[in-house]
């Protein structure tokens, strides 16, 4: 994997094959997966969070039956989200550099599924002046 450095473009650098003795070629990547985490050429996190995000949407679809089942209670809802959502959206997060636009993104999906685990949709939220705060189970 290269690393460009400081204000320089992946692009603008040499990333062109080499040979190595005995092993053949050898590629440059810009991204790459390692401990189900993803580094990118860049040096950020927002390339892992995305995943996550959208591992955590993966999942929190699977359960989808459970949180919008009328029948059951707003904490086991709340139980079920912290057992396999929460932990998908959060694996890796410790090397994470957290910045405002990160976490805005990860408070964003977090409302958005206390909002359908309450049965709340925009029109609601805007109509009856429903906080966000107010709908938090976890």
């Amino acid at each position: 994997m290269y690393f460009p450095p400081l204000r320089t473009a992946y692009e603008a650098a040499d990333t062109s094959r080499f040979y190595v003795d005995g092993n053949g070629f050898i590629d440059f990547c810009e991204k790459f997966k390692y401990l189900d985490s993803i580094l990118h050429c860049s040096l950020t996190s927002d390339a892992d969070v995305d995943k996550r995000v959208a591992s955590a949407t993966a999942a929190f679809g699977v359960q989808r039956n459970v949180y919008n089942s009328k029948y059951l209670s707003e904490e086991l809802k709340g139980e079920v989200y912290k057992a396999f959502v929460l932990p998908t959206l959060l694996y890796g997060c410790e090397a994470w550099s957290l910045r405002e636009e990160i976490f805005k993104r990860l408070r964003s999906f977090h409302n958005r599924c206390a909002r359908s685990m309450c049965r709340v949709n925009l029109h609601h939220t805007f109509r009856h002046h429903i906080t966000t705060s107010s709908l938090f189970l976890v």
